[in-house]
This record gives structure tokens, sequence and C-alpha cells, in this order.
């Protein structure tokens, strides 16, 4: 019977071997086809932002100039450019992993797999962070807005 309380890290180093079954091979290879249209819709994604933020710029400056505001387009635009620039990450690491997995695949080799499995833990590594300072940016609202509204009632 097995031991289901060793930790997940236990057979890594040691003798054991992996092995690549026609189910897993299947599984990989679709993945990577999958990986790669969502690589491509991250990089589309990311030029409509960049084209997004120069139309802001010139959009923008041109609306904040018959408003009386000025860089309200500039501002936008920088903030646009910023977004854009980190979602480029997550393309790159499913373009990355696309691209090793079929490597790996085609060609039986191991570190081209090792490398594949690497940047689809980056990812969600990266989805893990962003999704912490996410949670932390809504706490520090929640805070905010519950302090607003019983500043509103006693006042």
């Amino acid at each position: 019977m097995s031991d289901y309380n060793q930790p997940l890290d236990s057979g890594i180093g040691g003798s054991s071997s992996l092995e690549i079954t026609p189910r897993n091979y299947t599984d990989l290879r679709s993945s990577s086809k999958w990986a790669k249209l969502l690589a491509i819709g991250h990089f589309v994604g990311v030029g409509f932002m960049v084209l997004t933020a120069i139309v802001m710029l010139g959009v923008g400056a041109s609306f904040s100039e018959q408003m009386g505001m000025m860089g309200g387009g500039a501002l936008m635009a920088f903030f646009y450019l910023i977004y854009a620039g980190i979602l480029v990450m997550p393309g790159l690491f499913l373009w990355r992993f696309a691209g090793n997995t079929t490597q790996a695949l085609e060609t039986n080799d191991q570190l081209a797999l090792q490398d594949s499995l690497g940047n689809l833990s980056s990812l969600f590594k990266f989805y893990g962070v962003i999704m912490l300072i996410s949670l932390v940016f809504m706490g520090i609202g929640l805070v905010f807005a519950l302090m607003g509204g019983l500043f509103a009632a006693f006042v």
C-alpha cells in the first residue's frame, strides 16, 4: 500500500524516473497547442493596449486641452503602457512553455521538457503574486470604504 503522507518533493533527486505514457504525450501535445494560442492572444491583447495608449496620447491631449485639464490622456496612456508591460510576462511564459514542450516531444529532449515545466511553474508563480497583490489592494480598498461609510454616518 502506498504512503500518501510523503511530501510533494520527496522523490526529487532520487533514482526514480518518470515515464511519459501515450496519454501524457497526447495531453502535453494538446496543452502546448492551447498554450501557444493563449500566448498569441496575450500578445495581440498587449498590442491593442499599446495602440490604445498611443490613441489616448493623441485624443487625450486634445480632450484635456478642451476641458482645461493638463496631462489626463498622457497619464492614462502611461498606466496602459505599464499594464501592457506587465501582461507581456505571462504571454512569454506561455510561449516558452509551448515551444519547449513541442521541442521536447518531437526530439525526446528531457532538458526541453524541464525548461517547459519551469516556464509553466513561472506562469503560476506570476499569477499567484498578481492575485496576492490584488487581494491586498482590495482589502485596503474595503477598509477605506468602510472608514468612509462610518465617517459619513457620524458626520
